[in-house]
């Protein structure tokens, strides 16, 4: 059966902003601007260890190498 296109018909359903509720043009930026914004949390979290580290180092002297050693142990 086939039905003429006319303006009560509704336009196919675009499965891709059905889910996103995005227009494509800004699904294809927002992984670059969340990439972004974990890299940056990334750093901060880095930076946060680096610094615990040397503190711990200091109170506990313990040289930094072996305390870097300790903790990646302790992650794996």
């Amino acid at each position: 059966m086939m039905v003429e296109k006319n303006e009560s018909t509704p336009p196919p359903i675009d499965f891709e902003k059905s889910f996103t509720g995005r227009p494509e043009g800004v699904l294809k930026k927002l992984p670059s601007l969340n990439y972004e914004r974990m890299r940056g949390y990334q750093e901060m979290a880095l930076r946060l260890l680096q610094e615990v580290l040397l503190l711990m180092s200091v109170k506990h002297k313990i040289p930094h190498s072996q305390l870097m050693t300790r903790v990646l142990n302790a992650v794996r």
